[in-house]
């Protein structure tokens, strides 16, 4: 029934570029047909801070094409913004009433006056940047924000106000889907996306609560 003699192998794919510096890679299929990829490739230099993203794409799903820098880090006199792309996702033109298909690339961003990590706690915002082919281009970006008319960039999700609490997607695992087979028609083709929320006290501010590095909670748009 099994096969004990089958081998592992292992295989680098993103090598360190110095003692102290973690490689990471990202790979996701960018179109709705085919084997095109879009991956991405950074480096990290210490806990929750990405300093450099490549973008690259391969049409054939094993050879890459470096497309672009993705800039993580800029510095400003207000301090340091910083931009993490963290996943994609396909909306085929089937389910859009202009037919267009398109990639969603969503990155949490945020300004850290101090550039500390734990400062993202409390600012990070979610983003979205929208591609018409496969995420060679990005043709806008906008910022998630909930509607209604008490809702802006400061205040963009109810419970979430930007210096005192802060949404983003925290890991790669939290991957956008979109609704299909929905007893009432009207509720498919809608995207659906997990995020991390962090905590506020009673009044308003900031709250850990338990022991580790940060602490949130999970909701879904």
């Amino acid at each position: 029934m099994f096969n004990y003699n089958r081998k592992v192998n292992k295989i680098i794919v993103e090598q360190a570029p110095a003692p102290g510096i973690a490689p990471t890679q990202i790979t996701s299929y960018n179109k709705s047909t085919g084997l095109s990829m879009l991956k991405l490739s950074s480096t990290q230099s210490r806990s929750d801070t990405v300093d450099t993203s490549i973008i690259s794409i391969a049409e054939d799903g094993k050879n890459y094409e470096r497309i672009r820098d993705f800039v993580p880090v800029k510095t400003i006199p207000q301090g340091t913004v910083r931009d993490y792309y963290r996943i994609s996702l396909v909306c085929p033109g089937s389910g859009i009433p202009d037919g267009k298909e398109r990639l969603l690339m969503f990155s949490t961003k945020a300004l850290l006056a101090g550039d500390h990590p734990l400062e993202g706690m409390m600012n990070w915002t979610l983003w979205y940047q929208v591609s018409f082919d496969g995420g060679r281009t990005i043709a806008y970006e906008k910022q998630v924000i909930q509607k209604g008319e008490v809702y802006n960039a400061m205040h963009s999700l109810e419970g979430v106000n930007t210096g005192k609490n802060a949404v983003m997607l925290g890991d790669h695992t939290e991957l956008a889907c979109i609704t299909k087979f929905q007893s009432d028609p009207f509720e498919n083709n809608k995207i659906i996306l997990g995020v991390q929320i962090s905590n506020t006290d009673e009044n308003g501010n900031y709250y850990n609560p338990g022991s580790g590095f940060t602490y949130t909670y999970c909701a879904l748009l």
